[in-house]
């Protein structure tokens, strides 16, 4: 099937859900065609490797969205967390697994924009660090974290989460 702005015009009002796991044609111009779909609550972007903060301009104009899946986005940097921050105010689960590119200062960006955040994973972004953990204890509705693989964080930066009576599920393992 083609997502062009036809498809995309009809089907507007309707479509809720969309995933495109390894659709790996997608890229960031298709992106805005998925623009017009105002309705959409979920988006899977899983495994699309072609996409960039460019494409994420286009993901930010989805306002209803609710789940975020950018697994294995391995363009994706802080710049594109940060456009989704300012924009997706209802975001309830995102996935950053393996955006290698990431940082702490996307977890800022995470910690301060959503605040309705409830299941988050970063597993395998090791660019982040104890510092980058200690900005999520902010996030009051966080019930899941996942931290698996990631190098930067230590078992003592973990200590920050201490205060999320919240918090449900934590996976954190250096050797998976």
């Amino acid at each position: 099937m083609r997502c062009d702005r036809r498809w995309t015009s009809k089907h507007r009002c309707i479509l809720q859900e969309l995933r495109l796991h390894w659709c790996g044609r997608i890229t960031d111009v298709g992106l805005e065609s998925l623009a017009a779909l105002s309705a959409l609550r979920v988006l899977d972007l899983s495994s699309c490797y072609d996409i960039t903060d460019a494409g994420l301009v286009s993901v930010a104009k989805l306002s209803e969205l609710y789940s975020l899946n950018l697994q294995c986005c391995c363009q994706i940097t802080d710049c594109g967390v940060a456009t989704v921050a300012i924009s997706l105010l209802q975001l309830r689960t995102l996935d950053l697994a393996d955006c290698v590119l990431i940082t702490d200062a996307a977890l800022e960006s995470i910690a301060t924009s959503f605040v309705l955040l409830q299941v988050l994973s970063l597993s395998c972004c090791n660019e982040i660090t104890d510092a980058g953990v200690a900005h999520l204890a902010t996030l009051e509705l966080l019930q899941t974290l996942n931290l698996n693989c990631c190098m930067g964080i230590t078992y003592e930066g973990l200590g920050s989460l201490d205060r999320m009576t919240q918090l449900l599920e934590l996976i954190f393992d250096y050797y998976s």
